[in-house]
């Protein structure tokens, strides 16, 4: 059963976006991406369907619209984990990656547009767009920190570390989830070392 607890009970009050977008994080995070439907993300926000088609008419604008408030998510924490003093700063970064990786629902997700992609060319187009948002993302995050990063290594961070995370999605155990933490270190100090001189 899908739980609703990341929502309000009064609708009038409620924003119904924010809802439906937590109702369908709920629905990955519960049945995966083959029951992430417009009839059962309702359900779970509490919302008609007619509101749900409303903001989001289709299963790609929902699905994307789910990969945008995930970004989004992840970038005010990775905001928070740089933002702080510098003693382990590197260490929070590995662990609120590592979280964000390791959430099942962010890799459901994901796995679901690239499959929807293979059928749907704007799906594919959107995806384009997306990746470079997520990496517009990650390399902000390394100026901060000082990395002398380009757009190769951007995506070298990219594509392993999701790799990492999808392959905790596949194995879903505790040591995959250190593996993730393992890989991050290793790239962190590829990119530029000195981010985990602080460090335990």
């Amino acid at each position: 059963m899908v739980t609703k607890t990341s929502r309000r009970s009064d609708p009038a009050n409620a924003d119904v976006p924010a809802r439906i977008l937590a109702g369908a994080m709920d629905v990955l995070a519960e049945t995966g991406i083959g029951r992430l439907t417009q009839p059962q993300v309702a359900r779970a926000a509490g919302v008609r369907q007619s509101h749900l088609t409303y903001y989001f008419p289709t299963r790609a604008a929902l699905l994307f619209a789910v990969a945008e408030h995930s970004l989004q998510l992840a970038a005010a924490e990775l905001e928070r984990a740089v933002a702080g003093p510098a003693a382990n700063r590197g260490e929070r970064l590995v662990r609120v990656i590592a979280r964000e990786l390791a959430d099942k629902r962010r890799m459901r997700m994901i796995l679901g547009i690239v499959a929807a992609s293979e059928e749907d060319a704007a799906i594919k187009q959107a995806l384009d767009v997306f990746i470079r948002k997520v990496r517009a993302v990650v390399g902000g995050e390394a100026k901060k920190l000082g990395l002398a990063v380009g757009a190769a290594q951007i995506a070298a961070f990219h594509a392993l570390a999701l790799g990492a995370g999808i392959l905790n999605l596949a194995r879903d155990n505790a040591a995959s989830r250190r593996e993730i933490a393992a890989s991050l270190r290793v790239l962190l100090a590829a990119c530029g070392g000195g981010v985990l001189e602080n460090s335990p």
